[in-house]
């Protein structure tokens, strides 16, 4: 019996290290970490771990003050934030490539219909702009040609685009799915058209140096 509660699933459990992951969105680059989870990986590796959903910036901050141990985020305010002075580095990379689709109001059938229309942002840093603008660039239009307005995450911009208060956005493959009675602008799914290292892991310098792989 002593043997049996040794060895037993909940012992181990109990003995795991307990850690926060923050992640982004409900989106398809988040599927990695959910499936860690779930599928006991991190159980494996002697790791008890709480998913946290936060926007990238609060979620950088959250990390730097200790309340999350990792995020699975974007590379764009991790990158800023290391040029002002922290010591965030990447563990690993996820997706190479961005995955969204630029959607618009049924009407707006080309890029010259949408010129003077309001664009929602998930926020005015990481993948959202940057996806957005390289967006607006293939289709042949400037920042200045829209007006950007930063309504919040996936659900937020579904229902702001349903309603009519945007012109177009950013949807996930997954969001994108659900939308009715709107324009595809521009699809963003292949591989090679924006390289972008994106939903990789991150955590402070310290804590990655005792980071082993197994």
């Amino acid at each position: 019996m002593v043997i049996a509660a040794i060895s037993s699933p909940v012992n181990a459990w109990a003995q795991a290290k307990k850690i926060k992951v923050g992640y982004s969105s409900d989106a398809p680059g988040s599927l990695a970490t959910w499936l860690a989870r779930d599928t006991g990986i991190f159980a494996k590796n002697g790791l008890d771990v709480e998913l946290v959903r936060t926007r990238t910036t609060v979620g950088v901050m959250a990390l730097l003050s200790g309340e999350l141990d990792f995020i699975q985020a974007s590379g764009p305010v991790v990158i800023e934030s290391n040029l002002r002075g922290t010591d965030l580095v990447y563990v690993a990379g996820g997706m190479a490539t961005l995955d969204f689709i630029f959607m618009s109001q049924p009407e707006i059938k080309s890029a010259e219909m949408l010129k003077g229309g309001v664009v929602g942002l998930a926020s005015i840093r990481g993948a959202s702009l940057v996806a957005t603008e390289f967006a607006l660039e293939k289709l042949g239009l400037k920042s200045r040609d829209v007006k950007f307005i930063v309504i919040g995450g996936t659900p937020e911009r579904l229902i702001s685009l349903r309603s009519k208060l945007l012109q177009a956005t950013l949807l996930s493959p997954r969001a994108s799915s659900r939308s009715e009675r709107v324009s595809i602008l521009w699809r963003m799914s292949e591989p090679w058209d924006c390289r972008f290292f994106t939903t990789a892991l991150r955590c402070r310098a310290g804590l990655s140096a005792t980071i082993r792989t197994r």
